[in-house]
């Protein structure tokens, strides 16, 4: 279980965000924006801020995973 996932079942939402934030920058400047892994991290994000209320960014989020997706076939 990740550190986001534990802050997340805690209630921390702020918290449980800023990691897999922090995680997508980190590899879209390594991997470049259209890496499955970057989708990967996008849906993390995505959870994270569905949970904090924040759902207009997790719908952004969740589209673009799935058009990295569609596009790598991961």
């Amino acid at each position: 279980m990740s550190l986001a996932r534990v802050y997340r079942a805690e209630g921390q939402a702020a918290e449980a965000a800023a990691l897999p934030r922090r995680a997508l920058a980190i590899r879209e400047a390594a991997l470049g924006p259209d890496h499955p892994d970057v989708g990967t991290v996008m849906e993390r994000l995505g959870e994270a801020l569905r949970d904090a209320g924040h759902t207009v960014e997790a719908v952004a989020l969740a589209a673009l995973a799935a058009s990295i997706r569609a596009v790598t076939n991961r």
